[in-house]
């Protein structure tokens, strides 16, 4: 499962991320395998998620939630 599809509330573990650049980018931001995600909510062109990251705020682009895998965690 990717970040874009998660739905608002719903809450995931950062697996892994397909691309190298970004996924660089986003763990120098605290984004590691691991960590837990959930989406707060998104912006209202769909273009901005913005997410929770192990309790942090962050903000990423539609783009960068299509590199970001997850597995599933049960609520």
């Amino acid at each position: 499962m990717k970040l874009s599809d998660l739905k608002i509330g719903q809450k995931s573990i950062v697996q892994n991320f397909t691309n190298t650049q970004m996924g660089g980018k986003l763990m120098t931001m605290g984004m590691l395998p691991g960590s837990l995600v959930e989406l707060v909510r998104k912006a209202s062109a769909g273009k901005t998620f913005f997410i929770k990251v192990n309790g942090f705020g962050m903000a990423v682009r539609k783009n960068e939630a299509a590199n970001i895998l997850l597995e599933e965690v049960a609520n």
